[in-house]
């Protein structure tokens, strides 16, 4: 992030992974760092998931899309080629103002 000629002052950081979105926003103090707290507090789950009761399952998916909107909209979103939603963000962006954490390059749709 600090490598990227982008005059960052927040930062949303999106995940499902409560531990690793508060020691991420703990490694870049220097920025004002923000995210949703996931439903879940180790990642997700499919089978744990589906075991939710429907009101639970709703507010899981409302928060993921919002997820998902906070990096469609971001002035540059820097995601990695290990997840999916990585991908479906850098479609909807049409390749614009995207970086990847695991590649040097930026990447065009």
């Amino acid at each position: 992030i600090r490598s990227l000629d982008v005059p960052f002052q927040s930062i949303f950081i999106g995940g499902d992974d409560l531990h690793a979105l508060e020691g991420l926003a703990n490694r870049l103090s220097d920025y004002e760092c923000f995210y949703l707290t996931p439903p879940f507090s180790q990642g997700y789950n499919q089978k744990s998931f589906l075991m939710e009761n429907s009101a639970f399952r709703r507010s899981a998916m409302i928060r993921f899309f919002a997820q998902i909107e906070f990096m469609r909209r971001s002035s540059h979103f820097i995601g990695t080629h290990t997840t999916n939603v990585s991908y479906v963000v850098n479609a909807l962006r049409s390749g614009r103002d995207v970086s990847w954490v695991d590649s040097v390059e930026k990447i065009s749709a």
